[in-house]
Parts: C-alpha cells; sequence; structure tokens
C-alpha cells in the first residue's frame, strides 16, 4: 500500500498527509459513532477523514489560519450513509468556506506545501501569495488575482482558473493537467516545465509567457 506524500520544506509546520492514509489508519483503529481526536489537525484533514467515515471529530490547532482552513474544510464535507463523504459544491457550507478562505487570504500571503485542495477562491485576492508546492486540486480559483504569485510546482490539476489574473506568476512545473484556463491572463508568466495536458486554454493570454519544456501544450489554444 502506498500514498503520495509531499516532503515539507523546512521549518515548516506542515506536515501534509493525505485523507487516503487517514481513512485507512481510522478505520483500522475505530468503528463507525466513535470519536477520533487530533491535537496537531493543521488544515484538517484528519478532520475530513473522520467525516468521510461517519467518526466524531475533536481537532486542535494553534495556527488561527489553519484552524479556520480546517473548519471550512470539515464543514464542506456531508457523511452519507455507508461510510462516503461527499465535498459540497453548494449550498451553506460553501459559503462558509468561500469567507474563511476569502478572509485568511486578505491576511496571509504564505501558502507553501498548504493543502487548499477542493477550496473555493472564487475571486480571491492573492497578489504575490508564495504558494510554492501547494495542493490546489479541483480548487475553485474562478476570477483570483493571482498575479506575481509563486506557484512553482504546485498541483492545480483540474483546478478552475476561467478569468483569473496570472501575470507575472511563477508557474515552473506546476501541475496543470485538466486545468481551466479559459480567458485567464498569464501574460509573463513562467510556465516553464509546467504540465498542460488536457489543459483549457481557450482564449487565455499567453503574451511574453515562458512555454519552455512545456508538457503537452496542445488542445484548445486560441
Amino acid at each position: 500500500m502506498s500514498y503520495n506524500i509531499e516532503k515539507t520544506t523546512k521549518g515548516s509546520t506542515q506536515h501534509k498527509k493525505p485523507v487516503a492514509l487517514m481513512e485507512d489508519l481510522i478505520k483500522t483503529y475505530t468503528n463507525e459513532g466513535e470519536t477520533v481526536l487530533d491535537f496537531t489537525m493543521g488544515s484538517g484533514t484528519t478532520g475530513v477523514a473522520c467525516k468521510n467515515l461517519n467518526r466524531n471529530f475533536f481537532g486542535i490547532e494553534l495556527d488561527p489560519d489553519y484552524f479556520k482552513i480546517a473548519e471550512a474544510r470539515i464543514n464542506a464535507v456531508t457523511a452519507r450513509p455507508g461510510g462516503t463523504g461527499k465535498q459540497q459544491q453548494t449550498g451553506d457550507a460553501t459559503m462558509t468556506q468561500a469567507d474563511a478562505m476569502a478572509e485568511i487570504a486578505a491576511a496571509k500571503t504564505e501558502w507553501r506545501w498548504a493543502d487548499l485542495s477542493g477550496a473555493n477562491l472564487s475571486g480571491a485576492n492573492m497578489i504575490s501569495a508564495d504558494l510554492r508546492a501547494a495542493d490546489l486540486t479541483g480548487a475553485n480559483l474562478r476570477d483570483a488575482d493571482l498575479s506575481n504569485a509563486d506557484l512553482s510546482w504546485a498541483d492545480l490539476s483540474k483546478a478552475d482558473l476561467r478569468g483569473a489574473d496570472l501575470s507575472g506568476a511563477d508557474l515552473t512545473g506546476a501541475d496543470l493537467r485538466y486545468t481551466d484556463l479559459r480567458d485567464a491572463n498569464l501574460r509573463h508568466a513562467d510556465l516553464s516545465g509546467a504540465d498542460l495536458r488536457d489543459a483549457n486554454l481557450t482564449g487565455a493570454d499567453l503574451t511574453g509567457a515562458d512555454l519552455r519544456d512545456t508538457i503537452g501544450r496542445k488542445r484548445k489554444i486560441s
């Protein structure tokens, strides 16, 4: 059994763990209806796994920004009979998540190695944010301002970046597979080495962008 676990940078407090790993541990050592405590919960991965598997959860986190992220992620999961959770994309939970993310984005600029997968950051102001190696898989970043942000080696696969401002952003080595970049502003962005397989770049502005060594830059570019 193997999991895709990213390494953390020196001094980083984000000891990231895949939800699948935590689910396997929770299923092994607990039963449905029991309670799990995580006293260093970070961005709430253990809580998400508990909600997915119909376990009760108590989480403790010192960093108020990560506490808000964890709360939003956990609230965005609806447990279903049979122990399978589903991320909500509409309704009050999404609004709670969006509000929390917007508040955090306005006050925090460093997101290295952060787990923001599935986050609703539509319209967020994240100018010059440090998102190196962040997990933004499936995130909603529609119309977000990410100009001059550092997204090198970030996972943006299946993210919604329609209309986003990525001008001057560093996307070196970023995973952009199946990413929706329609009408995005990528002027003078550094996309060298990025994986663009099956990305939708219809209407995107790539003026002055660095496209050296990109992978799969073939589909839907006008």
